[in-house]
């Protein structure tokens, strides 16, 4: 394989303004997860049991997962075929309004229950907002970057996917150790929405100054547009390439699910501290980002197969070493260091989208991996918390043999990739 060509300054501007975007869609998305209590107390009765007040709240957050396949093939659709600069404007101003809409939304005292129905509805248009924008800036930075580069490229979008979690961190810490609870519930949960939706306004605004994808200009100019719907196409034609970008999705999600979401909780059932588990957590999640970028730019240099070998045979050896030594006796210097190195290879997240933009035709890429992502995704955050949780009242290893299945699931479709119908794998 050729050197691949650095980036250019565009190269550069086009992955600053998706990466922030994408940064602040996570932001805003998870920012809810981590203030639920506090929303409970402010957005239903008081008078209702603490249960009842969390089952609601978490109903609501489960809102912005169950219209993500939906919302996933209305904005593919329109990507592939209005342009994908159009809905990778709309998407972040879809994000911004709503999460700027939270920060001022007033509360059951005040309006009674037109306050959860408020706050529903701005869930929902946040999920639909994410539904779209993780998709199209995939494509967007692929398609804006050389072939050489794609695993680069999406490897430093993918690094702010996995910011946007440790901004939400660091933030929700800046304002626990800022304000009491009592000034949180008065006034304070309203800060982190209104900066991720003061943000993202701006993120729209410098977006708009960026190109259409080359390839679609292309695709505009010899008249290529999909004649019918492209999800139709995609399910009639593409259903091979679909069904390994949903096992791919699977996947990845999965560990980013037991690795940095579920995790902290299962250590704190060792009674370890929580502040230990919080500054471990946030170390995993940065030695994750740079994982992300060292795995796109070993596919660059190598090719898919090494890569997802590479990986997701350390996934399989960090996955089992973390478990196997997690006990009450671990040191803290030890948890840390473990943590770290698991946390590194959960940045496999990004051989989703390299493995995605080459499975579909560029007439339908977004609404392929759009539909496949987006289902799929939303299932897995469904079901893997429960499997784990039930799996790991009989075997303390379930999350590591969970991420064992996962990895070997996603190596055999990293092998079965160049052998689907239309994929446009490289050496």
């Amino acid at each position: 394989m050729s050197k691949p060509s650095p980036l250019t300054r565009n190269d550069v501007k086009t992955l600053a303004l998706a990466s922030l975007g994408a940064m602040l869609e996570i932001y805003d998305f998870v920012i809810f997860i981590f203030l639920l209590n506090e929303l409970g107390q402010l957005f239903f009765p008081s008078d209702i049991p603490n249960w009842i007040v969390r089952l609601q709240s978490i109903g609501i957050f489960a809102a912005g997962f169950l219209v993500r396949p939906i919302s996933g093939i209305i904005i593919g659709h329109f990507s592939d075929k209005q342009g994908r600069k159009k809905m990778f404007i709309f998407t972040i101003l879809l994000m911004a309004l709503p999460t700027l809409g939270i920060s001022l939304l007033p509360t059951y005292q005040a309006i009674g229950i037109a306050a959860p129905l408020l706050l529903l509805t701005m869930r929902i248009m946040q999920g639909i907002a994410i539904g779209g924008e993780i998709p199209s800036s995939w494509v967007f930075v692929a398609e804006h970057s050389a072939k050489q580069r794609h695993g680069l490229s999406l490897g430093l979008l993918t690094c702010g996917i996995s910011g946007g979690s440790l901004l939400g961190a660091l933030v929700l810490l800046c304002l626990k150790s800022s304000l009491d609870q009592q000034q949180i519930l008065a006034y304070g949960w309203r800060i982190p929405f209104m900066i991720g939706g003061c943000l993202g306004l701006i993120t729209f605004y410098l977006r708009q100054h960026l190109a259409e994808t080359p390839v679609f200009q292309e695709i505009l100019s010899k008249r290529q547009l999909a004649k019918e719907w492209p999800l139709k196409t995609v399910l009639k034609n593409y259903l091979p390439a679909t069904a390994l970008c949903g096992v791919m999705t699977w996947s990845t999600a999965s560990v980013v699910i037991i690795i940095i979401l579920l995790l902290p909780a299962q250590l704190q059932q060792l009674n370890l501290s929580s502040t230990l588990i919080f500054k471990a957590n946030a170390l995993a999640t940065l030695m994750m980002v740079f994982g992300n970028i060292s795995f796109g730019w070993l596919n660059d240099r190598l090719n898919l197969r090494s890569t997802y070998l590479f990986s997701w045979g350390g996934v399989i050896v960090a996955g089992y070493y973390f478990f196997s030594q997690l006990s009450p006796a671990i040191s803290n210097a030890q948890l840390i260091i473990n943590y770290m190195f698991i946390g590194y290879f959960a940045g496999v997240t990004v051989t989703m989208p390299i493995l995605g933009i080459t499975l579909f035709p560029s007439t339908i890429r977004v609404s392929g991996i759009s539909f496949a992502y987006n289902l799929t995704f939303a299932i897995t955050s469904l079901i893997t918390p429960v499997i784990i949780t039930l799996w790991g009242h009989y075997n303390n290893m379930a999350s590591a043999y969970y991420l064992i299945i996962a990895s070997v699931a996603s190596i055999a479709t990293g092998l079965i990739a160049y052998r689907v119908k239309g994929s446009a794998l490289y050496e």
